[in-house]
């Protein structure tokens, strides 16, 4: 009787610790701590100068049959919160957020000009970058870069364009 007094008391605790904690929303969160270490060797010693950046990105989503079993999700637009700069061949790429995306502002000899937007698409890390030029499609691998791929039809070939997190954005 001891055991089965036992038993169902524990059960009714395990029960309340399984509960969804409500106010914390329906979320997709990717957390991305980058370190950069710079040796230094001098007559004096070595120096060891470590910066950290965390990088965060959030994507709400929607729930299709809420308050039932096994629910279906779809995925809404990532949520970018923070200016960064991008370099592409030696020229830098500003990319900030606006209301339906990621905006692109080109700067060249201190000129800052519209580039093009970035939409998010269905699948997940899948983006549509919309230029003067024409469309291409993007994603960002695992180090932050944005690679862009896009069909020329003049010559029937692939192009890749690769926007590289400038290092700069990591340091601040």
């Amino acid at each position: 009787m001891k055991y089965s007094i036992a038993l169902l008391a524990f059960l009714i605790s395990l029960s309340g610790v399984a509960q969804k904690d409500s106010d914390a929303g329906n979320k997709d969160i990717l957390s991305k701590t980058i370190i950069t270490k710079t040796i230094t060797k001098t007559s004096k010693g070595t120096d060891v100068d470590t910066k950290r950046v965390e990088l965060t990105a959030e994507e709400v989503l929607a729930l299709e049959q809420n308050g039932s079993t096994n629910q279906s999700i779809s995925r809404r637009p990532l949520i970018v919160t923070k200016k960064t700069s991008f370099i592409l061949s030696g020229n830098t790429y500003l990319f900030e957020p606006d209301e339906n995306g990621i905006k692109i502002i080109s700067i060249k000899n201190g000129q800052k000009s519209n580039y093009g937007k970035i939409r998010k698409m269905e699948r997940p890390n899948t983006y549509l970058l919309v230029t003067e030029k024409g469309n291409s499609y993007g994603y960002f691998n695992d180090s932050g870069d944005f690679t862009v791929e896009s069909y020329n039809p003049a010559d029937d070939s692939f192009m890749v364009m690769k926007f590289n997190l400038n290092e700069k954005d990591l340091e601040k």
